[in-house]
């Protein structure tokens, strides 16, 4: 024996309350899922048409409206909501995130086991809600009664994307099974309804028409008995009657022409508008925006599924064309926002395929075409056409066709007419319009974009161009040449030897690259590699501020990655190398050390503290110096300027940190600021000289003023505060 408290109707099972002696007696637990088709149950199902028939009360009926607690909220979090048992244990319990029910996790639909509970307690990210308290997908409305259930998402949705799964009602689960629901915004149409919806309507508005014409003929017999009553002062009676009917025209009634059946008749036309009024919506069928409801609808000639013309983007003069076969696009063929994605992927493919060159595969950069961005404001190309297709930007394949020729006109733009690239984009453009977008291609509904002009202006530009070329070329061979004219009378000129130049021989080993005509022709402005000679990997290509020579970082032996936009816009290849302080180069060129992370070359006897010979480990000049030491000045964006003159063996220390002290000579490491201890150079400004006890102390000035705000604090004089042991400094 027990009592029903819940029903899953996806599962087909009941939630069933036992009671204490059923427990007792076959040992199962308090509250379980049951379903009565099992073959091992031994149940009874009465029968209403044999047995009499009681309906039941609100009180059986308030679990499946409200829950179990739907009146008490100080029990909500008392007793589970599904099956009203007390709660109890750690882990046996959920509570909503949104409505604050709790529920035993046996009583979950679906039941939870007690892993899926630890989980869902231990993700402080995303908080358990019940099923009730998740919006439809389908309705967008809340089941208060079984809940939502998660449904796999239907290949065709387009909001499904990238869910796996969707939120549905008992009531949209078997629509969606159907297919009855619109692939572009997931939500589910029913004509059923929409008719029966829209017949009351015009029931209501036949009642209104009605009421408005009985009471047209009330007033017209008012106005024939007022004018029948006329008195011997007509002009004040005639006017009071006017007066009367302006009001009664503006919708006021008056107290001395309306009767008490008029003001029936309208307080019955008010409680029937109140009793039928729908609240409206945008998916609702008494909707009055139009598109969004069952009235607005296309089918998508791919999938044969329905979609509403507002989702699709149409206006309702672009609906009407469509549905009378006058639309110059949809009439042809319509697709939802999913079909249209695969097909403008289809398109791209195949504009991809018909592309035999490469031309227009990827998008012009500079060091293709250096001056191609001053020419064209507007650059397209394949690769940002996928991935727009791929994003969904597309809703209509007809803006692939645009993209399409304002690609191949900015080819024929900026090539001229005799050139290779500009003969390839013609016969492209004629290949792809006669084989993807023709009557019987995958784009077939495209009709030419705005950019079809453009491309006839620019075949008419390039026959201009070759009729002027044609014209030059025969006035120049009929032109009388100046060779001729001047006969005997010309000179041989002997021109001198050229001269070998000054400049000493690369101290870098070039490579010499052998060239055909044609490739030679299309390579002679991009920027090769002085080392390798190749022209690839420009992305780790340096170029020297002084003789402007490309090299490749590898090749040049470079730390391109660890250099600043200022060392690599101020980068001097080995033969222009210099000293960064004096501006010269040294007679003995071993004197320069390179700095390990941005190449710069400084000489070593310029240094500060100078050095008579390499020093071993890294070099890091003073302008890539770091310092990361606890309350150093030198810290990393801390210094307003930094010298070249300085350097470190360490990135991450300073001289003052000990970034220099194993190329410092003895006396260079005494000298060390009493307070804090590091090291100072006689350049630095911010030391301070004193006598105390016959003997000098140096310290920073910083350092100075914390250690006389600390001796005002303790009340202790400056020398005796520095010798002692609970100075900050000795600990």
């Amino acid at each position: 024996m027990g009592t029903v408290k819940q029903y899953s109707p996806s599962n087909k099972k009941w939630l069933v309350l036992y009671d204490s002696p059923t427990i007792v007696k076959h040992k199962i637990d308090p509250v379980s899922w049951f379903n009565f088709s099992q073959k091992e149950c031994n149940h009874k199902i009465l029968d209403a048409k044999k047995g009499p028939k009681q309906d039941p009360s609100d009180e059986d009926l308030a679990p499946y409206r409200y829950g179990c607690h739907h009146g008490e909220d100080e029990n909500v979090t008392k007793c589970c909501s599904a099956c009203s048992r007390e709660l109890s244990g750690a882990l046996t319990e959920l509570k909503c995130s949104r409505c604050s029910h709790v529920f035993h996790s046996a009583c979950c639909d679906p039941p939870l086991s007690v892993k899926a509970v630890e989980n869902i307690l231990n993700d402080h990210e995303n908080p358990w809600t019940c099923s009730k308290c998740i919006p439809c997908d389908g309705c967008l409305n809340y089941d208060i009664v079984s809940g939502t259930r998660k449904y796999p998402a239907p290949p065709p949705l387009f909001n499904g994307g990238s869910r796996s799964s969707i939120y549905l009602c008992t009531q949209c689960i078997p629509l969606y099974e159907c297919d009855r629901y619109c692939v572009d915004c997931g939500h589910i149409w029913d004509d059923f309804k929409f008719q029966k919806v829209q017949g009351v309507l015009r029931w209501q508005n036949k009642l209104k028409e009605d009421a408005e014409k009985e009471k047209e003929k009330k007033d017209t017999r008012k106005r024939k008995r007022v004018s029948e009553d006329t008195d011997d002062d007509a002009d004040v009676e005639m006017s009071e009657v006017d007066d009367k009917q302006s009001i009664s025209k503006d919708g006021v009634g008056s107290s001395s022409i309306a009767n008490d059946n008029t003001s029936d008749d309208s307080d019955d036309d008010e409680e029937l508008a109140d009793r039928t009024a729908i609240e409206p919506s945008w998916y609702h069928p008494d909707s009055t925006v139009w598109g969004y409801n069952e009235g607005a609808m296309l089918v998508c000639d791919s999938c044969n599924l329905w979609v509403h013309a507002g989702c699709a983007g149409l206006t309702k003069d672009e609906y009407d064309l469509s549905n009378k076969g006058q639309h110059p696009i949809y009439s042809k063929e319509f697709l939802c926002r999913k079909c249209c994605i695969g097909r403008c992927q289809v398109i791209i493919s195949a504009l991809d395929k018909e592309d035999a060159l490469g031309l227009f595969a990827i998008p012009v950069t500079e060091q293709i075409a250096p001056t191609y961005h001053d020419v064209i404001k507007n650059p397209m190309d394949l690769q940002t056409m996928m991935m727009r297709a791929r994003k969904g930007e597309y809703h209509n394949y007809v803006w692939v066709r645009e993209n399409f020729e304002l690609m191949v006109m900015n080819a024929l733009i900026f090539n001229r007419p005799t050139s290779t690239f500009w003969k390839e984009a013609k016969r492209y453009l004629g290949a792809c319009t006669s084989k993807i977008f023709s009557d019987q291609g995958i784009g077939k509904a495209a009709p030419p974009g705005k950019y079809a002009d453009g491309l006839l202006e620019a075949s008419e530009r390039a026959k201009r161009w070759r009729q002027a070329e044609k014209e030059r070329v025969q006035k120049d061979e009929t032109a009388e040449k100046k060779d001729l004219v001047a006969g005997a009378e010309g000179v041989a000129v002997k021109l001198a030897p050229l001269k070998k130049p000054d400049d000493p021989d690369s101290c870098i080993p070039f490579a010499d690259v052998r060239l055909k005509p044609v490739d030679a022709y299309f390579c002679s402005w991009m920027e090769s590699c002085l080392s390798c000679g190749s022209s690839g990997a420009v992305d780790t290509m340096l170029f020297c501020v002084d003789c402007g020579e490309a090299y490749h970082s590898f090749c040049a032996n470079v730390p391109i990655f660890s250099m600043s936009a200022s060392a690599v816009a101020n980068w001097r290849c080995p033969n222009c190398k210099v000293c960064e302080i004096t501006g010269e180069v040294p007679i003995d060129e071993t004197m320069l050390l390179y700095c390990e992370m941005c190449d710069r070359a400084v000489c070593l006897t310029e240094l500060d503290p100078p050095l008579s010979k390499v020093p071993e480990g890294l070099f890091i000049c003073g302008l890539c110096v770091d310092c990361t030491g606890d309350n150093c000045p030198n810290g990393i964006a801390k210094v307003k300027e930094k010298n070249v003159k300085h350097f470190s063996t360490d990135p991450e220390k300073c001289f003052g940190c000990g970034g220099c002290k194993s190329v410092m000579d003895k006396k260079a490491r005494e000298n060390k600021c009493i307070v804090c201890s590091k090291f100072w150079r006689k350049e630095d400004k911010d030391l301070v000289f004193c006598k105390v006890r016959n003997e000098d102390l140096i310290c920073h000035l910083l350092c100075l003023s914390i250690v006389y705000k600390l001796s005002l604090y303790q009340k202790q004089s400056i020398p005796s505060l520095l010798t002692s042991a609970s100075f900050p400094s000795k600990t």
